[in-house]
């Protein structure tokens, strides 16, 4: 059982640091750093609170990420 604890625990944590590597998980920091005007801590409560109240959807904070990286002109030489 310890071993099984211990890899769980590795891999949960490996998955992280991919998702925090590659920005997959910027679209939950960006919900967690917006005000939870209901009081809740609960990410699932906070997160439909947002929705509700104007926050936008993680397919427009995407396309805005994307758009914003290759908007600008990039010169590498």
């Amino acid at each position: 059982m310890q071993i099984q604890q211990k890899l769980r625990l590795g891999l949960k944590n490996f998955l992280w640091w991919l998702q925090e590597i590659f920005g997959d998980a910027e679209y939950e920091k960006y919900l967690r750093r917006a005000s939870c005007e209901s009081g809740e801590t609960s990410p699932q409560v906070c997160c439909e609170s947002h929705h509700r109240d104007g926050a936008v959807s993680a397919e427009k904070f995407y396309l805005d990420r994307i758009e914003r990286q290759y908007a600008r002109v990039s010169r590498c030489c």
